[in-house]
């Protein structure tokens, strides 16, 4: 996310749980133009792209690995942890609006609350890529 405009600048969709690889794969998308086929029916292009001056992360252990080190050092830019939790309340501001607005009109959504889970929502928790 562009901590200048707010604009969501790349993202990566996917099952697995979140690894370097899939942070690598969200700023793939970040840094290189973007096109999109006619069926996606975007309203508007996707204007936003190129190589970040740097990218301001949590303590996640994806975020402190290996693989994203050599990823910032092969395209010069820096990586900077928050210096405290509260300071990650922008990128956390679109989960929350995901969660709300997309994820939770699907079968089987959870909520981030485990003690407020429905009973059936493990037998209903099901999606396609395709169709979310």
């Amino acid at each position: 996310m562009d901590s200048d405009s707010g604009c969501v600048t790349g993202f990566y969709l996917g099952f697995e749980s979140t690894g370097s690889h899939e942070v690598g794969l969200a700023l793939r998308h970040a840094i290189l133009r973007n096109h999109y086929r006619t069926e996606y029916e975007l309203q508007e292009t996707w204007h936003l792209y190129g190589i970040p001056e740097y990218i301001m992360t949590d303590r996640a252990k994806e975020f402190k690995s290996e693989h994203l080190r050599q990823v910032s050092l092969q395209f010069c830019f820096m990586g900077s942890l928050h210096k405290f939790p509260q300071a990650g309340g922008l990128v956390e501001t679109i989960f929350d609006t995901i969660n709300k607005e997309v994820l939770k009109k699907y079968g089987g959504y959870t909520g981030s609350k485990t003690e407020e889970h429905p009973p059936e929502a493990e037998k209903t928790a099901w999606i396609t890529l395709h169709k979310l």
